[in-house]
């Protein structure tokens, strides 16, 4: 039967005319659609939008000499529209998630900030051990580096420990960066 008789029984409420064109034509629009989208369930929900849309507005759709280039166009349009709206949502994700980044590397450098601050605070000696202590250095090589036993780097790294504590106060938790 001819697409354009068929379509004209589509439009007079004809279900089994809509099957034939589905039938006809739903393989051939997948390829095409799937072809633009690279995904499966998208070019299947795609192809389902166009007869889904054909049936809804029969009445007011005018597919013009070709029923095959019309519904070859609308399949065209949605995976278009459909690829449109993925790099939007996707241009969004990325930039929340560098929003997110932005706003971690933020409270990292007011933390450091914050610490370093008290560690100034401390007696020179004492912020040169919890210093070294921060950049994961062993207590032997403070003790080296800085020509003291191994007890006096463990006493000043504790009387520091315990300055940082009262300095900072509930803000405690940053000292988690002094290696123990």
């Amino acid at each position: 039967m001819d697409d354009g008789i068929l379509f004209e029984r589509v439009t007079r409420d004809d279900a089994k005319a809509l099957g034939i064109i589905m039938n006809r034509y739903a393989t051939v629009l997948y390829s095409f659609v799937y072809k633009i989208v690279g995904e499966t369930l998208t070019a299947e929900d795609i192809v389902q939008e166009i007869f889904i849309t054909l049936w809804v507005k029969r009445r007011n759709l005018k597919p013009g000499p070709s029923l095959r280039n019309f519904l070859y166009l609308s399949a065209r349009n949605l995976a278009l529209n459909y690829i449109r709206t993925q790099k939007i949502h996707h241009a969004y994700v990325d930039n929340y998630r560098l929003e997110q980044t932005m706003d971690l590397l933020v409270v990292e450098e007011e933390k450091y900030r914050l610490l370093s601050e008290a560690i100034n605070q401390l007696p020179p000696r004492t912020a040169e051990v919890i210093k070294y202590s921060c950049e994961g250095i062993s207590q032997e090589e403070i003790a080296n580096k800085m020509g003291i036993t191994i007890a006096t780097v463990k006493l000043l790294k504790s009387r520091g420990i315990q300055k940082l504590k009262e300095i900072l106060g509930p803000l405690s938790f940053l000292m988690y960066f002094i290696q123990t």
